[in-house]
């Protein structure tokens, strides 16, 4: 399974409602409609893509962060993808034994959980994806394949 964090996954939703609302959308300052494009070829297939509750649930209030009609469109495509998306729970107790919880927050951690099990991680998180690759995990930085 490959896994994606809660900002990939604000840009994936985002951009799925209407690639123009990335431009538009204050939690996305850093990406262009191209990054989606780029996202979605790396999220094939997409039935090997996973999220936790607690990304559903962050990528959920950060993709809402516009006015409508771009919320309601935005989450007619949150409803989407998570029909699309496998959605696999992780104990928050297990999470916050991490060591990197305390600098990561419990999402993260529970990210981390999942890699030990051998799962990938696509990020755009600096310290996700160090702590990660620190761990010897399968992680992939987003902002490396930008522009390639």
């Amino acid at each position: 399974m490959t896994f994606i964090d809660a900002n990939l996954l604000v840009l994936y939703v985002v951009g799925s409602a209407n690639i123009g609302y990335i431009v538009e959308h204050k939690r996305l300052r850093h990406f262009r409609p191209a990054d989606h494009v780029l996202l979605k070829k790396m999220l094939r297939p997409a039935s090997r893509t996973a999220v936790t509750p607690g990304i559903l649930t962050e990528a959920s209030n950060l993709a809402s962060q516009i006015p409508n009609p771009a919320q309601a469109r935005i989450r007619l495509a949150m409803r989407v993808l998570v029909f699309e998306t496998r959605e696999i729970h992780v104990i928050s107790q297990a999470a916050v034994r991490q060591d990197d919880f305390v600098k990561l927050g419990l999402t993260d951690a529970a990210l981390l959980c999942l890699m030990a099990e051998g799962h990938q991680l696509i990020t755009a998180d600096h310290d996700l994806h160090a702590a990660a690759m620190r761990l010897g995990y399968s992680s992939r930085n987003f902002h490396h394949y930008r522009g390639l």
